[in-house]
């Protein structure tokens, strides 16, 4: 990763690390978070390269996503280790909220 991060500062590019999580009191909908238009948002207001760390979620790569991402020139995928909270402390965030005195609870 430090590597990725010098070879990124030497060619000026913006380094995005997207993690996704919800909380809802509702049940749960699949197939409703949309990274390819995530992506047409960070291309509309980073300009320059842009390397993309993402978690290793199946969504993230799909062939699709993968034929995607490969038409992309500016933006280039970088994908954490399998399982890495170290390298990626906000799963420690989600983990807490998904299963503390907020899960199965209703808000106020």
């Amino acid at each position: 990763m430090e590597k990725d991060c010098k070879e990124a500062q030497k060619s000026s590019a913006t380094i995005v690390f997207a993690d996704e999580s919800g909380l809802q009191m509702g049940p749960n909908l699949q197939r409703t978070w949309a990274p390819r238009a995530f992506i047409e948002q960070l291309k509309q207001n980073i300009r320059g390269q842009i390397r993309l760390v993402w978690d290793r979620l199946l969504v993230h790569r799909s062939k699709k996503m993968l034929r995607y991402l490969n038409k992309q020139r500016r933006v280039e995928v970088h994908y954490l280790p399998a399982y890495a909270p170290e390298q990626n402390p906000v799963e420690y965030i989600w983990a807490y909220l998904k299963n503390s005195s907020l899960c199965n609870r209703p808000l106020p």
